[in-house]
């Protein structure tokens, strides 16, 4: 059982960390504004975030809360309600009662967290819902993120971005629970992983009802893809870049018709069983416009020209 916080050791311990720390300035003044609450969740407005995203729906950041509360937590105190309270408005989610219930190990506390987060199975808007603050501090991971429901988002912009912990098999975090993670409704993909480099390993991924995955499956040490199926209209922003950054990935399986741009360059291990997959999902292209698969010299190397043939001959251009 965790030990009570005292106002003197609340201080102290605030103290020392500050003083090992030596946290600057910029860090312990950033300011957030509150601006939503909705189903138990505070969204921050953060105003630095780039151009584009809408004010009062970004999770801020706040790497100094969440220095504070290790330390409390790593000397055995429960972290003071003063602390949990700042943390949970920070990063987007009742954090209080999910310590208090993994402190205490009562299966109410869970179901309490999870049916308000998850809107009892009902939450379909999952944006940012699961994204880490930065690369430094890792407040969802494979470890304590333990949803009670299967999802089947139509948003998940940002929702599991900056992932960096471990070696994880995404779809095995729901399968393990006996759950599903079913897209075919999920129309924003917009850097849904951007940056998860602790991700090597995705499930089925359907985007055919996908309006944005631009960089949505950004994650340098990514592997194994099980199945990709591309949106089944030309998006606004293209499919362009949904895979830049992945250069570990050597499997993909690719199930339906790419109808816009794609590179695949940054994925220099591709098998040549997963370029023939990509080939053979190229659309024909019948409106005389000009369709580049990027694979990058190093992918080209692998494929005989009979086999680059399949792609010029539906009216592509390889590069």
């Amino acid at each position: 059982m965790a030990k009570v916080v005292t106002d003197s050791i609340y201080y102290q311990t605030i103290a020392e960390l500050l003083r090992a720390e030596a946290y600057s300035e910029e860090l312990t003044q950033k300011r957030y504004k509150p601006s939503e609450m909705a189903g138990g969740v505070t969204r921050v407005a953060d105003e630095n975030r780039e151009s584009g995203m809408k004010m009062g729906e970004t999770i801020g950041e706040n790497r100094v809360l969440n220095a504070i509360k290790r330390c409390f937590e790593d000397r055995n105190y429960a972290p003071p309600d003063a602390v949990v309270d700042a943390y949970s408005l920070t990063n987007g989610a009742m954090l209080r009662e999910y310590y208090k219930g993994r402190r205490e190990g009562k299966q109410e506390e869970y179901d309490r967290f999870w049916d308000s987060y998850q809107q009892n199975g009902q939450r379909t808007d999952y944006y940012y819902a699961f994204r880490n603050p930065s690369v430094e501090q890792q407040v969802w991971t494979a470890d304590n993120f333990e949803p009670k429901y299967s999802m089947s988002p139509t948003n998940l912009q940002q929702a599991f971005g900056l992932w960096t912990d471990g070696k994880v098999d995404f779809g095995a975090l729901f399968t393990d629970r006996g759950l599903e993670f079913d897209t075919s409704n999920c129309v924003n993909f917009y850097q849904t992983w951007y940056d998860s480099i602790g991700i090597v390993r995705m499930p089925v991924i359907d985007t055919s009802k996908a309006t944005n995955i631009s960089r949505a499956f950004t994650m340098r040490n990514l592997v194994t893809f099980d199945k990709f199926i591309p949106p089944k209209t030309k998006v606004q922003n293209g499919i362009n870049t949904a895979f830049n950054g992945c250069y570990a990935l050597e499997n993909i399986v690719v199930e339906g018709d790419i109808l816009q741009d794609i590179n695949f360059s940054y994925s220099s291990k591709l098998t040549h069983d997963s370029l023939m997959s990509i080939l053979g999902a190229l659309v024909n292209n019948t409106e005389g416009t000009t369709l580049t698969c990027t694979l990058g010299a190093t992918n080209l190397a692998k494929l005989t020209d009979e086999e680059k043939a399949i792609a010029t001959q539906k009216g592509w251009t390889l590069a």
